[in-house]
C-alpha cells in the first residue's frame, strides 16, 4: 500500500500522533487561521538581548518569530518586538507560548499582549506582502 508518515494533531490541549498518507494536510482548526509573510524583519528583545529575526506566520491575535537559537533569553515571559517591511513599522510586545529550535534557529510562537500601529488590519488585510500558505 500508501506509504504513510507520522503526523502530531493538536487536540484539546493534548497532542497525539496520528498516521495520515503522505501528502496529506492536517485541516488547519483555527478560529483565526494563520497567513504566512515575507519581508517582515523584526528587531526582538526580551528587556535584556536583543536579536534581529523575521516573522514566519501570523493570526489575528498571535505571531511566530523566527530568531537565532541563542538571540534572547529562553524562560523570558515577555517580548517586545518591532516589525519592519515594506515601508512601514510597527511595535508589539507578546507572549511566548511554545518554542521549537531546529539548526540554529529557534521558532516561537506567541500571543499578542498589545499593539500599537494597526495590528487588527495588518493581520486582516496584510499590509506587508503574503505568500501562499
Amino acid at each position: 500500500g500508501d506509504e504513510l508518515i507520522k503526523v502530531r494533531k493538536q487536540t484539546a490541549g493534548k497532542r497525539k500522533s496520528v498516521s495520515q498518507p503522505i501528502g496529506y494536510a492536517l485541516a488547519e482548526k483555527r478560529k483565526y487561521p494563520r497567513q504566512k509573510v515575507v519581508g517582515v524583519i523584526a528587531q526582538v528583545s526580551d528587556g535584556v538581548r536583543c536579536c534581529r529575526g523575521s516573522i514566519a506566520d501570523i493570526s489575528q491575535f498571535g505571531v511566530r518569530l523566527v530568531v537565532p537559537k541563542d538571540g534572547l533569553d529562553k524562560g523570558a515571559d515577555r517580548l517586545g518586538v518591532l516589525l519592519t517591511g515594506v515601508g512601514e513599522s510597527m511595535q508589539i510586545r507578546v507572549k511566548p507560548r511554545w518554542k521549537n529550535e531546529r539548526g540554529g534557529e529557534m521558532s516561537i510562537g506567541a500571543s499578542i499582549e498589545e499593539a500599537i500601529g494597526g495590528w487588527d488590519s495588518f493581520a486582516r488585510e496584510g499590509h506587508f506582502r503574503q505568500v501562499a500558505a
